[in-house]
């Protein structure tokens, strides 16, 4: 499990002081990235870990890879989520979004609910118990992508939306 948790809990990130909207979204553990399987592409990992450092100068977040299927990964997936939680689960048959609207989105989501979980299955998708618990799919595109490659984009999609938000080049 990584956590991105610069500063001292509760504190929000140092790009975030002296902008109220950022440190309201930057409170802890705002936002979960729940994997199912592990990314063995070393080239992709590297990738996910430069967003991921990326991302930590906007919030506080955790990463958690499921490397347990079936019921067993139902539970651990049940015990990590909150009744609170919003949950998404990326997912091809999704709703699709361009970068503004899907940062506009995460931004109402960060602000009205207790923390927002995304879950990225494995190549078999995301199991029909955990996609229950979901309040909304996202598709990252109409066409399908290889897990571990869903994950670097999402990712990066992630930290669009955060550059968005802060009105940020990045994005352009």
């Amino acid at each position: 499990m990584l956590r991105l948790a610069p500063g001292k809990e509760g504190e929000a990130p140092p790009a975030a002081k002296g902008r109220p909207l950022f440190e309201k979204l930057c409170q802890p553990m705002k936002l979960l990235l729940v994997a199912i399987g592990k990314c063995r592409d070393e080239p992709l990992r590297m990738l996910e870990s430069r967003y991921i450092h990326r991302l930590k100068r906007y919030i506080r977040m955790n990463i958690v890879e499921l490397t347990v299927r079936g019921v067993a990964g139902e539970e651990r997936v049940r015990k990590i989520v909150a009744p609170r939680d919003y949950v998404i689960v990326l997912d091809e048959h999704g709703k699709t979004y361009t970068s503004d609207n899907f940062a506009r989105r995460l931004e109402k989501l960060l602000t009205t609910c207790g923390r927002v979980v995304f879950i990225v299955g494995d190549a078999d998708g995301v199991p029909g118990g955990i996609s229950d618990l979901a309040q909304e799919k996202l598709s990252l595109s109409t066409m399908p992508f290889q897990h571990d490659m869903a994950r670097v984009i999402f990712l990066e999609q992630l930290y669009r939306a955060f550059t968005i938000m802060r009105g940020e080049p990045y994005s352009k």
